[in-house]
């Protein structure tokens, strides 16, 4: 397997630092808080999963990441999300995966090789 964790008594989920990513996954000393519940094949993310920053976690509270695949489009930040939907060996990869960003915007569309088809923004339909 290729991560590094720990195991997170208090929910009982796998606490990622930093799952197949460079020292920069690392904010301020501390791991950036990623939780991924799912299933794995191979020692990678493959199949039904969720992906999501602990809501304590820097990361989340600043509301900017080091590396994602969503930017904001006025302050061209990198951006936390949630994600639930499939995954094919770590990439997100999804006909129709849900994303929740921090102020509760709910979005399904496509993603493919760890990103959003097309413009998250426009592309993707807003649930709420």
């Amino acid at each position: 397997m290729h991560s590094i964790g720990d195991w997170v008594e208090r929910n009982s989920d796998w606490l990622e630092h930093g799952f197949g990513c460079s020292p920069s996954c690392v904010e301020g000393g501390h791991y950036n808080g990623l939780v991924y519940i799912g299933n794995y094949k191979n020692g990678e993310r493959h199949g039904d999963g969720k992906r999501f920053s602990i809501k304590e976690s820097k990361v989340w509270s600043e509301n900017a990441v080091a590396f994602s695949p969503l930017e904001d489009p006025e302050t061209k930040k990198h951006i936390p999300f949630t994600y639930e939907g499939q995954f094919h060996y770590n990439d997100y990869y999804d006909a129709q995966a849900v994303v929740e960003l921090k102020d509760g915007t709910r979005r399904r569309g496509e993603w493919k090789h760890g990103a959003p088809h097309g413009d998250f923004f426009k592309d993707h339909e807003l649930l709420s």
